[in-house]
C-alpha cells in the first residue's frame, strides 16, 4: 500500500500557514482547455491516475475547448484563488499571452504550479515525399522554393517550427494553416492536402511503419524510444531549436495562497520521486518526467515566457 506521505507534507505546510488543515475539502477541478483526445489530454488523465490515491478528494479533468486554449485559460483566471480551480495544459498560455489573445499578461495573472512531462516533435513527411531526412528536404525545398506545404496551426508550437526550420536549413515553405491540432495535421499529410507537419512519434508512429508516413528527423536532444531508428535533428548536423520541445504543467493564479502551492508541489514531488511511478507516466504518455516545482519553475517559466515572446516579435506574430 502507498504511503500518503505527500499529504502528510502538504497537511503540516497549511497548519504550519495558520489555513484549514481539510485542504482540499471538495472536489477539484483540472480544465483542459482543448478538445478530448490527444497527447496532452492524456497526460493529463495519466498523471491524475498516478497522484489521486494521495488526494483526499477527487479531481475532475473537464475539457474546455474553444478560441486556440484561450477560452479554458480565461475561465481559469477568472475563478477564485481557492486552489480548487487549475488547468493542464502545455506551453499553449506563453504562446498566446505572446500573442495579444488573453487580455492579460501570462505571469502577472497565472503561473505553472508544476511542471510535470516533457514532450517534443517530430518532422514527418508523406510516404511519397522525394526528400527522406532533412539535407534532402532542403536541397528540394531550395530547388521548389514554396512548393512544398507545411501544415500550421497559427500561433501553436508547430508554427514557430516551422519558422523556425525554414530559418535553419535556409528554405521557403508554403505554410498552410489547417487548425484543429495534430489530429488534423496527420489526416492533411495522409490525404495528401500537406506535404509536411511536425507531430508526435507515439500518435504517428503506426503510419510511419505501414510506410504511409516518411519520418524526417526527430527534435528532441536523444531519439524517441517509440521510434528508435529516427535520427535528431543534432545528430544530422542541425541545431534543434528550445521551441521544438515543450512541456505539460499544471497552471494556477499567481494569487494562489503559498500553502496551496506548496500542498501540490509535495504531492508530485512525492508520487514523482518514485521510479515506478516515472516508469507508468513514460508507459502511458510516452512521455519523461520532468517535474519542476517552487522558485526553479518561477524562473524557468520567466524565461520560457521571455523566449516566446521574442521568437514571436522576431517573426511578426505579436499584435
Amino acid at each position: 500500500m502507498r504511503k500518503k506521505l505527500a499529504v502528510l507534507v502538504g497537511a503540516l505546510v497549511l497548519f504550519a500557514t495558520g489555513a484549514s488543515a481539510e485542504y482540499p475539502e471538495k472536489p477539484v477541478n483540472w480544465v483542459f482547455p482543448n478538445k478530448a483526445g490527444g497527447g496532452i489530454h492524456n497526460l493529463a488523465l495519466s498523471t491524475l491516475n498516478i497522484i489521486q490515491g494521495d488526494i483526499p478528494q477527487s479531481i475532475n479533468v473537464t475539457t474546455m475547448p474553444g478560441a486556440g486554449t484561450v477560452a479554458g485559460t480565461r475561465f481559469v483566471a477568472e475563478q477564485p484563488a481557492d486552489g480548487y480551480t487549475f488547468l493542464f495544459i502545455h506551453d499553449a498560455p506563453f504562446q498566446t499571452s505572446a500573442m495579444g489573445l488573453l487580455g492579460f499578461e501570462l505571469l502577472d495573472q497565472m503561473e505553472p504550479v508544476v511542471r510535470v512531462a516533457q514532450f517534443c516533435l517530430g518532422l514527418f513527411a508523406s510516404g511519397d515525399a522525394p526528400f527522406a531526412n532533412l539535407a534532402e528536404l532542403q536541397a528540394y525545398a531550395i530547388e521548389h522554393p514554396n512548393e512544398i506545404n507545411a501544415a500550421i496551426n497559427i500561433g501553436s508550437l508547430s508554427h514557430i517550427n516551422m519558422l523556425r526550420l525554414e530559418e535553419e536549413l535556409g528554405i521557403d515553405l508554403n505554410l498552410v494553416s489547417v487548425g484543429g491540432g495534430g489530429a488534423a495535421s496527420r489526416q492533411a499529410l495522409i490525404s495528401g492536402e500537406i506535404d509536411l507537419i511536425d507531430n508526435s512519434p507515439t500518435e504517428i508512429g503506426s503510419q510511419v511503419r505501414a510506410g504511409d508516413v516518411t519520418a524526417l528527423a526527430w527534435y528532441g536532444s536523444e531519439r524517441h524510444p517509440f521510434l528508435s531508428d529516427l535520427s535528431t535533428m543534432g545528430e544530422q548536423g542541425f541545431q534543434t531549436p528550445r521551441t521544438s520541445c515543450a512541456y505539460g504543467y499544471l497552471w494556477g493564479r499567481k494569487d494562489l495562497p503559498q500553502e496551496i502551492k506548496d500542498y501540490w508541489s509535495g504531492i508530485f514531488t512525492e508520487a514523482f520521486s518514485d521510479p515506478a511511478n516515472r516508469d507508468e507516466l513514460m508507459k502511458q504518455t510516452n512521455m519523461p518526467s520532468a517535474l519542476l516545482t517552487g522558485a526553479e519553475l518561477a524562473q524557468f517559466s520567466k524565461d520560457m515566457n521571455d523566449e516566446r515572446r521574442s521568437a514571436f516579435e522576431r517573426f511578426g506574430l505579436v499584435k
